[in-house]
């Protein structure tokens, strides 16, 4: 078994625990689901990556379903959509950096 795999996995559905409890796909931190699959596709053989991509795309859909209702105040959620794409997009430059060394 590859732990790797199993810890991206038991991230994945945290994450999507956490997003259902704050806001469901309201919140903006549903970009960091894009780190997951990112995460996968360089760490983990193909047919992990493939489970992780399910697991994205169903933890996503639950998020959808259970919590459809909830929002975040209409005035933190620019900010917090800027927010949650730039640490994004600096966890993803820094983990395939960190691949590359």
């Amino acid at each position: 078994m590859d732990w790797c795999a199993v810890l991206l996995a038991l991230d994945t559905v945290t994450l999507s625990v956490l997003l259902g409890a704050s806001g469901g796909a309201a919140n903006p931190f549903t970009s960091f689901y894009f780190l997951h699959v990112t995460l996968a596709a360089l760490l983990l053989p193909q047919r992990y990556t493939l489970g992780i991509i399910a697991l994205v795309t169903g933890g996503f859909m639950a998020v959808n379903l259970v919590a459809p209702a909830l929002a975040l105040p209409a005035g933190l959620e620019p900010m917090g959509r800027f927010t949650a794409l730039g640490l994004t997009i600096v966890c993803i430059a820094y983990f395939v950096g960190r691949t590359q060394d």
